[in-house]
């Protein structure tokens, strides 16, 4: 852990000098993934659902390559670890279980400076969660185990407040759509698939900041 963190520092470190802009986010999400589709057993057919429920923290770190006018626009990457419930329905019958969740996030990112205090913020692209469940039973350890996976294609809409060139708030939306979804390897198929994201926190910038203002001078 150790050495992957002194790695991260000194990428973080390369490309800040490299490009003279870096902001580092830490956030508190909610997510909330929802699967809903149909199963056929023997000639009735139920309605199904899946849906989980995460509450944690995510780490985000924007790179901004240029500068054209207003705008910031460069790359957007982030790791997030969460936890919460899972939950799934099949017709009246709920099993609901506890989880753990851990993503990597990558996008191409457009920021828009309105003076000096303020940053609206996106990115559209891609997140790969995978979350671990424990089932209650009988069995080997490995049979009361789930794991999960269901990358998304996402849009990231922010808001973020500068209280200075380095220091700010930032409060968003990210809409993900799932692009599949396995469970030990085993893929479903769902009618529909959403994930909805709420995220707080606070943002950092290393280098020099563009807000606009420069084109005024």
């Amino acid at each position: 852990m150790k050495k992957v963190l002194s790695l991260m520092a000194v990428a973080i470190t390369s490309v800040t000098m490299m490009f003279a802009n870096v902001e580092i986010n830490l956030r508190v999400f909610g997510d909330f993934p929802t699967f809903k589709g149909s199963e056929k057993f023997l000639t009735t057919t139920y309605d199904t659902k899946t849906s989980f429920v995460d509450i944690g923290l995510e780490l985000e770190t924007n790179f901004w390559i240029i500068h054209p006018w207003l705008l910031d626009i460069g790359v957007n990457t982030a790791l997030d670890f969460g936890g919460g419930v899972y939950q799934s329905k099949i017709a009246d019958v709920t099993n609901t279980e506890g989880q753990a969740t851990i993503g990597f996030s990558i996008a191409p990112a457009v920021q828009i400076n309105f003076a000096e205090h303020h940053s609206a913020f996106f990115a559209p692209g891609f997140r790969f969660p995978a979350s671990v469940t424990k089932i209650g039973g009988y069995g080997e350890e490995s049979e009361n185990t789930k794991f999960i996976t269901y990358p998304e294609f996402t849009l990231d809409f922010g808001y973020k407040l500068w209280a200075g060139n380095h220091f700010g708030f930032n409060i968003g939306y990210e809409l993900g759509l799932p692009l599949g979804f396995k469970v030990n390897n085993s893929e479903y198929k769902w009618d529909s698939m959403y994930s909805n994201k709420i995220y707080l926190g606070f943002c950092t910038n290393i280098g020099k900041r563009y807000t606009g203002t420069e084109f005024d001078e």
